[in-house]
């Protein structure tokens, strides 16, 4: 529940075990995430280094002036998540209920704003992976030759080898991460093409593969029950392994993962439609929710046993005006 938060005036969002949120530009979608993580910051707060980190990089959503929802001229902002209350008022007054989801323990998040794989990083082992996926090379440095909760049918349980296999299948590119430390305090990283056997540093390799890393070691490192949320998966990403990706995605969900993505990719969203068309996804496991404009509200729309977009009964609708049909009618006039 999200009340009085940025242009956000009152709603209660139902999460599904993969929830997409989806709209215009500047229609609320990232007040979501903004307002999930805030609250967990500042629900979950100890002295632990990891969450000081998030803390104080998320405490510029939590600056009341800024995040209160200033056509209603607001006192008040609330986000409740499960039992988890976070309510900030005018004055400065903050009231706040503890809940069992924390960053970094069961909840992930890597933002839009993330930066790709670097040839260099920092060294720690006080966060996983960051904000902006600043230090997910050191935490594949420590844990790539780990074995992970998730694997599917693939003969090896090892991290480094279920992220080359994820790279392939969504890039049908052969290349693997390669990280080494340089007295723990620097991470260098670089990708080895598997079949000239040829290490290349991440300037002079494809953007869209240095930020599908990133996505892939964070959901190849979670276990049953943990929340993965992702702004814009697509970024630099050509269309086929956008679809492609989605098969990443329903694969964390089938191993009880719970997925939450702010896209604006059409692509993506009819991909999972194809998976449950193919049984692949059960529909009723996911959510979506559109947002056409700053003053609208929340939208929510439902796919049906048949693959079809439909409303909560289960009959067929079509998706809101300006997204899916966005180009339509100059396809038609081509034709």
């Amino acid at each position: 529940k999200i009340k009085n938060y940025k242009c956000i005036d009152d709603c209660d969002l139902d999460f599904g075990k993969l929830t997409i949120f989806t709209g215009t530009n500047s229609s609320g979608k990232s007040s979501v995430m903004q307002g999930i993580l805030v609250s967990l910051a500042h629900c979950g707060l100890s002295s632990k280094k990891s969450d000081m980190y998030y803390f104080s990089n998320l405490e510029k959503f939590a600056i009341f002036d800024n995040v209160r929802n200033k056509y209603l001229n607001s006192d008040i902002f609330e986000i409740t998540i499960n039992n988890n209350i976070f309510k900030k008022h005018r004055n400065g007054d903050i009231q706040i209920y503890p809940s069992d989801i924390k960053i970094e323990e069961n909840f992930y998040y890597i933002s839009a704003d993330r930066v790709g794989i670097k040839i260099r990083g920092d060294y720690t082992k006080d966060i996983k992976f960051g904000l902006f996926g600043e230090y997910i090379p050191s935490y594949y440095q420590d844990n790539k030759s780990k074995e992970i909760y998730i694997y599917g049918n693939n003969e090896s349980k090892v991290l480094s080898y279920n992220l080359s296999f994820w790279i392939q299948k969504i890039l049908d590119l052969n290349f693997s991460l390669i990280t080494d430390t340089t007295d723990n305090i620097n991470i260098l990283s670089k990708f080895k093409q598997e079949e000239l056997s040829y290490e290349f540093a991440p300037d002079y390799v494809s953007t869209g593969l240095k930020f599908i890393t990133e996505i892939l070691i964070i959901g190849l490192s979670l276990k049953k029950g943990d929340i993965f949320a992702i702004e814009n998966p697509e970024i630099h990403l050509h269309p086929k392994a956008v679809s492609n990706l989605a098969e990443f995605f329903a694969f964390l969900v089938n191993n009880g993962i719970q997925v939450i993505l702010e896209t604006h990719s059409d692509t993506l969203i009819n991909k999972i439609r194809y998976l449950v068309h193919k049984k692949q996804l059960n529909n009723t496991d996911l959510a979506i929710y559109y947002k056409g404009s700053i003053k609208e509200k929340f939208q929510r729309v439902y796919i049906n046993k048949k693959a079809c977009f439909s409303n909560k009964k289960g009959e067929n609708m079509p998706f809101p005006n300006g997204f899916m049909d966005v180009d339509l009618a100059e396809l038609m006039d081509i034709r």
